[in-house]
């Protein structure tokens, strides 16, 4: 893949600065030259908070699907009533979700069941796809970035966009135009990407599979602009 080229229009920092100044972010948008970045536009206090933002796309961490709820986010370890080691609801075709209530694993249908199930699925079952995953050192890594990449193509798949607060809303064609992306320095890194994207594609439903190219760039874009822990 070539470098990345901003096709951003000249208008893009100005229209930024005044899409923070109406929800009141003390902040603006401007170019400097290491490229766009935002910038305090007043002193900003220490514990201050200038913006709350939901995610586009967010997974829980390969190593923590048991005992993490993947709609609340509650920590069954941390249960009031009764801790325990994992939550006991599971999602029964894949395996792969975990919900501390009837209520989370309800609401967690809309957006799982389809693509999504079947990809996390597909990626236990199928030894080629574990076998492309199994030869990288970082193998948690590489799954949680395989894990976001099919939620984002299945969110594609099903349509509408997702309101993640003060920026209004994304969906997939506006996610791809927002994001900067930072090809990985090492060689170890491109190859990592690569065999993510490749092994994305194969547990993918071929209904929701999109070019090689255009997955790695999404992930060259996503992968420097994602966070966890």
């Amino acid at each position: 893949m070539g470098a990345y080229v901003d096709t951003r229009p000249a208008s893009f920092a100005a229209e930024a600065t005044r899409q923070l100044e109406l929800h009141d972010v003390p902040c603006r948008v401007a170019t400097s030259r290491l490229g766009v970045g935002m910038f305090a536009a007043r002193k900003i206090m220490a514990g201050e908070c200038v913006l709350r933002e939901r995610p586009l796309t967010l997974t829980v961490a390969a190593e923590a699907r048991a005992h993490i709820c993947a709609v609340c986010l509650a920590d069954s370890r941390c249960a009031a009533s009764r801790p325990q080691s994992a939550w006991p609801l599971r999602c029964e075709r894949c395996a792969s979700l975990s919900f501390c209530s009837e209520r989370c694993s309800m609401a967690a249908a809309s957006r799982h069941d389809g693509p999504e199930c079947a990809a996390l699925a597909a990626i236990k079952q199928d030894l080629k796809i574990l076998d492309e995953l199994g030869d990288l050192g970082d193998l948690d890594h590489i799954g949680d970035l395989v894990t976001q990449a099919i939620r984002i193509l299945s969110d594609r798949t099903r349509g509408g966009d997702v309101d993640i607060g003060p920026a209004g809303k994304l969906g997939y064609s506006s996610y791809m135009g927002r994001l900067v992306g930072v090809m990985p320095s090492t060689e170890e890194g491109r190859v990592s990407l690569n065999a993510a994207t490749a092994a994305t594609l194969r547990a993918m439903p071929e209904s929701a599979r999109v070019p090689f190219s255009e997955l790695a760039g999404l992930l060259t874009r996503h992968q420097a602009n994602a966070s966890g822990q």
